[in-house]
C-alpha cells in the first residue's frame, strides 16, 4: 500500500462550488500535497496546464474542462474521473436524461481518464434510488452528496494493494453506453412539442428547469418561457 502522505494529486473542479471546495478540503487532510485548479464550469474552457509538473495523480470533479491526453500521461500513478452519472450515460446531461427516461436509479461513476470523454475502465460505481417525482434541482443535490461520499471512499482505498483490480472486476459487466451526450441535445428536449401530452410536459419541467436554463414553446415566430 502506497503511502498517501507522499502522494501529490491535481485536481480540477469548478469554481465557487461547495461540492468541490469540500473534496479540496478532504485531499488536503490526506494526502502530501494538492493542487486545486478551479475554474468556471463551461464547456470549452482553456486552463493553462503546462505549469504543473511532478504530480502523481489526477482528479477531475464536477468538471467540463478537458485534460489533453499529453497531460494525463504525466500523472506517475493514475488519472480518474467522478462522473457524476451511470455509464449508461456518458457526457453531459445524464441527471436530466434519467428523470426524462423515469430511470429507477442513478449514480456515480469512477473511471480512468482517457483521450475520449467518459471512456476510460471503470473503476468503481456508486448507485443510489431516485423517486419517480424527483426534479432536477433535487437530484443534482443528491448527487452531489454522493459524489462526496464516493470520493472519500475511493481516495481512501484505491491504493490498497489490489484494490483497482479487484473493483474493475466487480464492475466488468457495466459499460459506456456509445459516444458521450452533448449538453445541445439535452437543449432540443427544452422545446416542448405543441402537441404534447401533460405528463411528457410534466417530465420536461421536472428535468430540464434548472436556472436560467427552462422549457419553451416556439409559436408563429415566439418564444414563450416557462415562469416559475
Amino acid at each position: 500500500m502506497l503511502n498517501k502522505k507522499k502522494i501529490k494529486i491535481i485536481f480540477f473542479g469548478e469554481k465557487n462550488n461547495q461540492n468541490s471546495i469540500n473534496a479540496v478540503s478532504f485531499l488536503k487532510k490526506n494526502f502530501k500535497e494538492v493542487v486545486a485548479v478551479l475554474s468556471n464550469n463551461k464547456i470549452g474552457t482553456k486552463l493553462n496546464i503546462n505549469k504543473y509538473k511532478n504530480f502523481d495523480v489526477i482528479i477531475t470533479y464536477r468538471t467540463k474542462f478537458i485534460v489533453p491526453i499529453a497531460f494525463i500521461k504525466k500523472a506517475k500513478l493514475l488519472a480518474i474521473n467522478f462522473h457524476n452519472s451511470l455509464p449508461k450515460y456518458p457526457g453531459s446531461g445524464g441527471l436530466a436524461w434519467s428523470i426524462i427516461n423515469e430511470d429507477k436509479e442513478s449514480g456515480i461513476t469512477v473511471h480512468f481518464l482517457n483521450k475520449k470523454i467518459d471512456n476510460g475502465k471503470i473503476i468503481y460505481i456508486k448507485k443510489f434510488k431516485i423517486s419517480n417525482n424527483i426534479d432536477i434541482i433535487k437530484l443534482i443535490q443528491r448527487s452531489e452528496k454522493k459524489q462526496i461520499q464516493t470520493l472519500r471512499y475511493v481516495m481512501l482505498n484505491i491504493f490498497k494493494e489490489n484494490w483497482i483490480n479487484i473493483n474493475i472486476k466487480k464492475f466488468s459487466s457495466y459499460t459506456w453506453s456509445g459516444k458521450s451526450k452533448k449538453i445541445s441535445l439535452l437543449n432540443k428536449k427544452r422545446i416542448i412539442p405543441k402537441t404534447i401530452r401533460k405528463k411528457s410536459l410534466e417530465k420536461i419541467i421536472k428535468a430540464t428547469t434548472y436556472g436560467k436554463y427552462k422549457p419553451y414553446l416556439n409559436f408563429f415566430g415566439y418564444k414563450f418561457e416557462l415562469k416559475t
